[in-house]
């Protein structure tokens, strides 16, 4: 039987394999990225609802159209972000 911190150390791994985890590093970028593409839109607005449920507007300082964004994972602002 596998003591407690080799459990420990066995779930740290197994978090932190995979594509996913790449995108949860790098969530804490997001408000960054997110702020470059409101302070880019000159008219119109984003609406956007983010992976943890949270929402936030982007634009609106210009009358213009209104686009409704669900992201279902932070990787497609990471990859808006690297040019992927």
């Amino acid at each position: 039987m596998a003591g407690r911190g080799e459990q420990l150390v066995a779930e740290g791994w197994r978090w932190g394999a995979g594509p996913e985890s790449l995108a949860r590093i790098a969530a804490g970028g997001v408000a960054r990225i997110l702020d470059q593409i409101d302070a880019r839109l000159e008219s119109g607005s984003i609406r956007a609802t983010l992976p943890d449920g949270s929402q936030r507007l982007l634009g609106g300082r210009q009358p213009g159209f209104e686009a409704i964004v669900r992201l279902n994972s932070y990787r497609s602002l990471l990859r808006l972000a690297t040019g992927g």
